[in-house]
């Protein structure tokens, strides 16, 4: 009836609320009317992406290199509004050609991306924002001109669709539904393990072999922090796992001829690194100061799930490099992919613990550098892992951190690993000064809990003479232990 008498605008106002409020079946919406609602937006965006340039000339708002509502969001109301309505219906139902054209005129990128997803397409959006953050960064870059920072980086920071599509790579890599998870929006769709895998032979796609893959190239010239950053998603999240288990399309991964596997990956992805610093040194171009760090970073975190059997060479550049930049960004706070030194040491006790390279001599200077720079964690595990448990134990007590849980790491390798007890026992001795000056009653409960069952009383005793109360309670403990062990031998018979 809305339709007959020629008021079909005031039915879509009034039903668009209850559809972006979930008050309406996802499958029960009407096809001609979703086509309405977008229709009846048409001349909206028009008028509004006018007024939004007028308001930029005339000063009413801060110039920016280009003028949509990624980048000036207070200025289109309007387009955000359809853009919310669009990740609340089904996709399906929509005038494809009207809907594709009108977010592409006005640049709603949010809800094209979206719609391509929900039809299964990740690569045309891929495309289609690399080409437009191609072309922004460079009216960006020209803009900030002398005022970039030192460390690169300009697009990422200027340019927020720029980091719209990386930051629908990565959830796409994380199998995750762009730009929100299907309980926050009735109209996301999940991706498959298909659809990384076309994102990743888009990525990797050589039009000619003689030169790097051309979207890899163009992605890093956009930001490498961005590109490496959803690049290890891959080795870090549960894609992984699919990924190498799903037999892949013909032509549609970028392993080579090699079998499918994270190495296999890992290698795919430093060939296409080395390959695009070798064009665009070609080419007379410079990449951004942090590329070579931030693959570095990269390495870091693929290296656990990889297993590449890096060269040791590479090995030593990866930890010294996560060691002094993480050390430096203590006082570097507010800096883009600013990293923390607990970051660092986990990452490189996961390329060490994957990574069998290192001599001896080399094992023992990373030891040196942790220590240098307050990689206390880290230079107790190395010491673990060479048996060295005093020396681990000196480690622990040189971080506060680390040494108000020093009891509990002595309690726990004590039971997990029983071919060890009798050098954590002595060399758990050796530091009972300190030990005590941490905790004395910690310390003596560990003694007479732990101690009592698996050392030599006569070892422990010597070592406690100089704490006479502890002493004592020790004594106790042991009869008590021998009591309990007396009675359980005097009942085995019986049972």
């Amino acid at each position: 009836c809305f339709k007959a008498t020629g008021h079909m605008n005031v039915y879509c106002n009034a039903l668009e609320p209850f559809i972006v409020q979930g008050r309406i079946p996802h499958g029960e919406m009407d096809s001609e009317v979703l086509s309405s609602i977008l229709q009846s937006y048409a001349l909206p965006l028009e008028e509004e992406e006018q007024s939004a340039q007028q308001a930029v000339k005339t000063g009413q708002h801060e110039s920016v290199a280009c003028v949509d509502s990624d980048h000036c969001p207070s200025l289109f109301p309007v387009a955000r509004r359809l853009q919310q309505l669009v990740l609340c219906v089904d996709v399906s139902r929509l005038d494809l050609n009207l809907a594709i054209r009108l977010f592409t005129q006005h640049r709603l990128w949010t809800a094209l991306v979206h719609v391509y997803c929900a039809l299964g397409d990740y690569v045309s959006p891929l495309e289609l924002l690399v080409g437009e953050c191609g072309q922004l960064a460079k009216r960006c870059q020209a803009a900030e001109g002398e005022n970039a920072p030192p460390f690169g980086e300009e697009p990422l920071l200027t340019c927020l669709l720029i980091r719209k599509l990386f930051y629908f790579l990565h959830r796409s890599f994380e199998l995750r539904a762009f730009p929100l998870d299907a309980k926050d929006g009735p109209g996301m769709v999940q991706p498959t393990v298909d659809a990384v895998t076309d994102l990743l032979h888009c990525i990797f796609k050589h039009a000619d072999e003689q030169r790097a893959p051309a979207v890899f190239v163009r992605l890093l010239k956009l930001s490498p922090f961005g590109l490496f950053s959803v690049l290890s998603a891959l080795f870090t999240s549960p894609a992984a796992s699919h990924l190498v288990k799903t037999p892949p399309k013909a032509g549609k991964h970028p392993f080579g001829s090699e079998p499918p596997s994270l190495g296999a990956l890992f290698r795919a992805i430093q060939t296409a690194f080395q390959a695009s610093k070798v064009q665009v040194a070609d080419d007379g171009l410079q990449l951004a100061p942090n590329t070579d760090t931030e693959f570095l970073w990269f390495v870091a975190r693929s290296v656990p799930r990889a297993k590449p059997e890096l060269p040791a060479q590479q090995v030593v550049q990866v930890i010294d490099h996560l060691m002094t930049s993480a050390h430096a960004s203590r006082s570097e706070d507010g800096k883009l992919g600013k990293r923390t030194p607990e970051e660092a040491e986990q990452l490189i006790i996961g390329v060490l613990g994957a990574e069998d390279a290192l001599d001896k001599q080399q094992w023992q200077d990373v030891v040196g550098k942790a220590c240098k720079h307050g990689f206390w964690r880290l230079a107790s595990w190395l010491h673990e892992r060479q048996g060295e448990y005093g020396k681990a134990l000196d480690c622990r007590l040189q971080d506060p951190e680390l040494k108000e849980g020093v009891f509990e790491f002595i309690i726990l390798k004590l039971a997990d690993d029983p071919t060890c007890v009798t050098a954590i026992v002595e060399a758990t001795l050796q530091r009972l000064k300190a030990l005590v000056n941490v905790d004395a009653d910690r310390c003596s409960s560990m003694i007479c809990e732990q101690f009592a069952k698996l050392a030599n009383p006569n070892t422990v005793l010597e070592r406690l003479r100089a704490f006479p109360h502890m002493e004592m309670t020790y004594l106790e403990a042991l009869l008590v232990h021998r009591r309990l062990a007396a009675q359980g031998n005097s009942e085995d018979p019986q049972a």
